[in-house]
Formats: C-alpha cells, structure tokens, sequence
C-alpha cells in the first residue's frame, strides 16, 4: 500500500504490513472489496467500479497478475480519487433539474399570457 492509501486509513505503510486489507476497511466497503476480488479471482478479468466511504470517492480498477500457468497469482489496485469530478457532477445534475424546473415555469406563464392575449 502506498503512503496517500495508508495516510487515508489514518496509518503508515509500515504499520499496515502483514495486516489483513478487509479487516482495516469499514465492514461495508470490506465486503464491496472482496466480492469485486473474488470476482476477479475466479474470472481472470479486470474489474473496475466506484465506491465511496466517508464522503470521498474512488474508481477503483483491479487487475489480475498471472503466474506461468495462467492462474491468477497476485492482484494489482489502483484507486483513483474522484471526488470534485463527483460533486462536479452533482452541481451540473441540479443546476439542469432547476433548469428544467424555470423552464416548466416560464412555459406555463408563457401560455397564460398567450390566454390574455
């Protein structure tokens, strides 16, 4: 584990050594974690997803490493923080709903001044 992924998980490389990853995540991400590992375990196929814990979020990709017979010997994680792309895209996803809101509006008034007219 590197030292920002350590640093998130209020650790140090160090102390992370020989410790079990599922037992240092929340229980809820532990469990998202390893259904996606075994997933990849017993596929071979790389496996990308997002998840989010404590208000940050992560797209995760999982890659398989093989060994000389073609079993899946190791796993590689990268996690990328995508959190402002996130709360970017919540702003965008409300700022278009009230679009959509004033434009009901100003359809409705619209064709109340048409009635007058």
């Amino acid at each position: 584990m590197n030292e920002i992924s350590a640093r998130r998980l209020g650790k140090t490389p160090n102390e992370l050594i020989g410790s079990c990853i599922y037992d240092i995540l929340p229980p809820d991400v532990a469990k998202l974690r390893k259904e996606k590992i075994d997933g990849v375990i017993h596929s071979g196929e790389t496996v990308r997803f997002e998840d989010e814990r404590q208000g940050m979020w992560f797209d995760q990709t999982i890659y398989p490493i093989f060994d000389k017979q073609g079993n899946v010997e190791k796993l590689t994680v990268f996690a990328i923080d995508i959190t402002e792309r996130k709360k970017t895209e919540e702003e965008i996803r409300k700022l278009n709903e009230d679009l959509k809101h004033r434009s009901i509006e100003l359809e409705a008034i619209n064709k109340e001044l048409e009635a007058f007219s």
